[in-house]
């Protein structure tokens, strides 16, 4: 499997970091804070495959996972739809982490707009419902409606 690089950042949390990948439009690349043990690295793949193959409207699919030399834990992922609450919690994200990459910042207004919808997803029954069948198959997903995104037909698609 082929390394991609790394493009402009989009994300973060406690755990990673994510970059659009250059090379293609539809991955990303996600980099650990820490650096995984080569069996974390492997989990975090084969538990990414498992649950993508039981939700796969809902996970996005894991390409691959390994540990580079500098002691970075990468794995490239599909990239999941974002909805426009997303799309401007990345541009905040980006005003506070990276000013280099913002155009346009946003706006008291949007924020609130956005801070709602995150706490309306986080109590939306698709969610719920989602959140409940996965755990059902012993996964457990952060409750955060940050980390909820719905697309176009209606899927909620899991953005961890």
């Amino acid at each position: 499997m082929r390394r991609l690089e790394k493009g402009e950042p989009i994300a973060e949390g406690a755990q990673k970091e994510v970059y659009l990948a250059k090379e293609n439009p539809n991955e990303v690349v996600a980099e650990f804070h820490k650096p995984l043990t080569p069996d974390q690295i492997k989990s975090a793949y084969y538990l990414g495959k498992i649950a993508h193959l039981l939700f796969p409207k809902n996970i996005p699919d894991i390409h691959s996972a390994y540990n580079e030399s500098n002691d970075t834990s990468v794995l490239q992922i599909q990239k999941g739809e974002s909805d426009l609450p997303h799309q401007m919690s990345y541009r905040v994200w980006l005003e506070v982490s990276k000013p280099i990459y913002v155009q346009r910042k946003v706006s008291s207004d949007e924020r609130r707009a956005m801070h709602q919808h995150f706490q309306q997803t986080e109590h939306n029954p698709k969610v719920i419902k989602l959140r409940k069948e996965a755990s059902l198959k012993g996964f457990k997903m952060d409750y955060g409606g940050q980390n909820f995104s719905q697309d176009e037909q209606g899927n909620i698609t899991y953005l961890e």
